[in-house]
């Protein structure tokens, strides 16, 4: 009996070890997830602009519009499906031939981490994300316009069909013209 009482002992000692260490660990790790960065949308950040003031974000969405290169930044304008956040971007975070969408070509799809500023002192009080990384998650490609016959076949047969209106409108202008 005295050896299964050492036993437990030690055994009671060692798992008393065991749970104060992975306690302790995950205290310490406690706040760096509290300064973790947060998946967040457009609507979430508009909506909430001073909780997210100056915090860290990850904000996924669609590179639109020009990227307007100043210096060694550039601004992109990133569409999320409801809002687009401006971003300002080291350029060597952004691949050399990035594609933006407009109306002929869907924009890469990007997730981009930085900070979140309402009110940004650097550029004149507008609401951006400072980037600190940009991963492209989807590449963009050229969006295919197809000509709808039927729209076009529409379309002719509403002209043809004003030709007469044309003709009769301008023979019974013709007519009154003559006779003032």
């Amino acid at each position: 009996m005295p050896n299964n009482k050492r036993i437990r002992t030690a055994c009671m000692l060692c798992l008393t070890a065991v749970l104060f260490l992975l306690v302790q660990q995950t205290t310490a790790q406690t706040p760096e997830r509290a300064s973790e960065a947060q998946k967040v949308t457009s609507e979430i950040l508009l909506n909430n602009t001073f909780q997210y003031d100056g915090k860290t974000v990850i904000y996924f969405g669609e590179v639109v519009g020009d990227v307007m290169e100043r210096g060694q930044m550039a601004w992109i304008s990133v569409y999320d499906g409801t809002y687009a956040i401006g971003v300002y971007v080291p350029l060597e975070m952004l691949e050399e031939n990035m594609i933006s969408g407009d109306y002929h070509h869907k924009g890469d799809m990007i997730e981009v981490t930085g900070m979140f500023n309402r009110a940004c002192r650097e550029h004149g009080g507008d609401t951006d994300i400072h980037a600190k990384s940009v991963r492209v998650i989807a590449l963009g490609y050229v969006v295919e316009h197809p000509v709808s016959m039927s729209k076009v076949f529409f379309t002719l047969l509403v002209l043809v069909a004003n030709i007469p209106l044309i003709i009769v409108m301008r023979r019974i202008k013709k007519c009154h013209t003559v006779k003032d």
